[in-house]
């Protein structure tokens, strides 16, 4: 557990997301011109998944709810979408 917590912190400052804030972070983002970073989806996922499978305890809304924020806001990017849209 202790190595696979390494890796995580490795995984995050990767993807470049030493400062992630987690739910909270997407949660200001709905209400404010913040954006969130599309790194934070691979980080979360294999954060949880090496937890998880070492047997450490991580819930599964934050982790969809943070992926879902991530990919929703490269998507409104993409599509070039107003803030009113992304928000939504």
């Amino acid at each position: 557990l202790p190595v696979s917590g390494l890796l995580i912190v490795w995984i995050y400052h990767i993807f470049r997301e030493d400062k992630n804030q987690g739910t909270n972070m997407v949660i200001d983002a709905i209400s404010s011109n913040r954006e969130v970073t599309f790194g934070m989806a691979p980080a979360v996922f294999f954060g949880t998944l090496l937890t998880q499978l070492t047997g450490g305890s991580a819930g599964r809304e934050g982790a969809a709810l943070q992926m879902g924020g991530s990919i929703g806001g490269l998507m409104g990017t993409f599509w070039e979408l107003d803030e009113k849209d992304k928000n939504t």
